[in-house]
């Protein structure tokens, strides 16, 4: 299933971030939370998949190692196939 894929691969890249503490580690662990929410509803989990799905660019402007970009184009490839996965 995509979803447990990419809380995993969000799990992996939350660890890097924080091993190098990257203050940007705090957004995809916000979008991880929202993710394991039961209640959230489609609507949020829709915004939260969005979100992850278009956030590349953090990359750059994180600083991010070439392993921690690696592992945040695992999760931008896994919210994309969530949101277009029915």
């Amino acid at each position: 299933m995509p979803l447990n894929e990419l809380l995993i691969a969000l799990d992996n890249l939350i660890q890097a971030l924080n091993k190098d503490g990257k203050p940007s580690a705090e957004f995809f662990a916000d979008r991880a939370a929202e993710l394991r929410q039961p209640n959230l509803g489609a609507t949020g989990h829709h915004e939260s998949l969005k979100r992850l799905s278009t956030c590349m660019a953090m990359a750059q402007y994180g600083d991010f190692s070439l392993e921690q970009e690696a592992l945040l184009g695992k999760v931008v490839d896994l919210a994309h196939e969530c949101l277009t996965t029915p």
